[in-house]
């Protein structure tokens, strides 16, 4: 019975060291998904930046150039779209993220609890052994 208990620790503990490299993983995600925010976030500056030169040479421009420009205008203004749509992505996954990393700690604490009753009943379970065995009388 001990034994069995002290593999159910094992397998416990195999258990917590899963979810805490998931967590690590996790984690190393989402340091990577803020990277990637913060790279979209300067991108959209940098566009928006793009954007308005473009709108100011083109109120100086002649016509043809005009035409030319509000493309250029079109197609950056496409592109601030993607880049938005990108980060409101990167925003949802990184909530997803932090919402599965709070639910592995939730799950880590709620083996540790699990590890802490099963040590707690051995230690009983020893005790009432070790009361047992020194209550049997010697035979001679």
């Amino acid at each position: 019975m001990l034994q069995t208990q002290e593999q159910r620790i094992v397998e416990l503990c195999t258990i917590n060291n899963t979810l805490n490299s998931k967590v690590d993983r996790q984690t190393e995600e989402l340091k990577s998904s803020y990277s990637e925010i913060e790279m979209l976030q300067k991108l959209a500056q940098e566009n928006q930046h793009k954007i308005s030169q473009a709108r100011e040479k083109n109120r100086r421009s002649v016509v043809d150039v005009e035409s030319k420009l509000e493309s250029f205008a079109a197609d950056r203004q496409s592109q601030l779209a993607t880049l938005q749509s990108q980060l409101a992505d990167e925003v949802r996954l990184r909530s997803e993220l932090q919402e599965q990393l709070r639910e592995f700690e939730d799950k880590i604490t709620q083996k540790e609890a699990e590890v802490e009753s099963f040590a707690f009943r051995a230690s009983t379970i020893q005790k009432y052994y070790e009361d047992f065995v020194y209550s049997i009388p010697v035979l001679k």
